[in-house]
C-alpha cells in the first residue's frame, strides 16, 4: 500500500491536464496618459509572456527598476497576440492595465482596487477593448460587439 501511495504522488504531475488557449486582443487607449499593458494568469503554470509584476519581483528582484508590458500612447491602438498559454481548469487569462509607465517596483504598490489598475478577464479568441478614464478611474468597453 505504501508503494502505491508513493507511486501515485510521483505520477500526479504527469496526470495534470493543461488546456491550451490562444488570445488576440486589440486595445485602444482613449485616456490622456500612456498605458502599460500585459497578460497574466491567476494560476499555474508559470510561462514566459504571462508573468505578473509581483512574480518578476519575486523571481528576479534585480529587474524591478525596469518597465513591464507594452506601452500604448494616448489615442493609439495596439494588438497583443496571438498569445498561447497553458491553463488548468479554473485558471483565467487576464489583461492587466496600469495607468502611466510605472516600473515593476512601482506597480507592486497598485492594489486591485487602485484607480490606475484595471484587470480584464479574457475569453480565448479575438477581442477588442476601449480603455477610458471614467471619473478618475480606468474603465473599459468591449469594442468587438460582445457583451
Amino acid at each position: 500500500m505504501k508503494h502505491f501511495l508513493v507511486l501515485s504522488l510521483l505520477l500526479l504531475p504527469a496526470c495534470t491536464h493543461y488546456e491550451k488557449r490562444t488570445f488576440h486582443i486589440s486595445i485602444k487607449n482613449e485616456t490622456a496618459k500612456p498605458l502599460s499593458v500585459g497578460l497574466v494568469k491567476n494560476g499555474p503554470p508559470s510561462e514566459e509572456g504571462w508573468i505578473a509584476p509581483h512574480e518578476v519581483a519575486m523571481m528576479a528582484p534585480q529587474l524591478t527598476d525596469r518597465k513591464w508590458g507594452l506601452v500604448i500612447k494616448p489615442g493609439e491602438t495596439r494588438v497583443l497576440g496571438p498569445y498561447t498559454g497553458k491553463f488548468l481548469q479554473g485558471v483565467h487569462a487576464i489583461l492587466r492595465i496600469y495607468g502611466g509607465t510605472p516600473t515593476i517596483e512601482e506597480m507592486l504598490a497598485f492594489a486591485r482596487s487602485d484607480p490606475d489598475r484595471l484587470d480584464i478577464y479574457l475569453w480565448p479568441g479575438k477581442s477588442a477593448y476601449l480603455i477610458r478614464d471614467v471619473a478618475g478611474r480606468l474603465d473599459y468597453e468591449r469594442a468587438d460587439g460582445a457583451q
